[in-house]
């Protein structure tokens, strides 16, 4: 979170506008196919009595684990939001791919900037709006 805050005020104090889109997955780990992270892990190269042990280890296996929250953000000096547009429809084609679902009533768009431009509005892929806000916590942080 550090590095992202860093990034958004140098942009600020370059009189650049921040969109921040933030995303919450709905049971982010029990939602997870275990047979996918197995494969993303060898991907990785985790292998052989490892690798099998952690699938041992998944089987039969709920998980209480906070990950459910990612953002995704850009910085613009014009009007101009294509860049989290893309993003946010790559976003959705891999929830989709890796069978994650988004919680959206928990997911918020927060704009900041030294201008007035027009404040953009963003959708998933399915056309799920997202809500601007003026202010929100980030872990734990208002």
């Amino acid at each position: 979170m550090y590095t992202d805050v860093n990034k958004w005020t140098s942009a600020f104090n370059k009189k650049k506008e921040v969109d921040i889109v933030y995303i919450y997955f709905e049971k982010a780990f029990d939602s997870v196919s275990h047979s996918k992270l197995v494969y993303k892990l060898n991907c990785y190269g985790i292998k052989y009595e490892l690798l099998n042990w952690i699938t041992n280890f998944l089987t039969d296996r709920s998980q209480c684990l906070f990950a459910d929250d990612r953002k995704l953000y850009q910085t613009r000096d014009e009007n101009n939001n294509a860049k989290l547009k893309i993003s946010l429809k790559k976003f959705s084609d891999w929830t989709a791919y890796w069978q994650q679902k988004t919680a959206f009533k928990k997911c918020f768009h927060l704009w900041f900037g030294s201008k007035t431009l027009t404040v953009h509005s963003y959708s998933f892929c399915l056309d799920t709006p997202v809500t601007t806000v003026n202010c929100i916590e980030d872990i734990g942080i208002t």
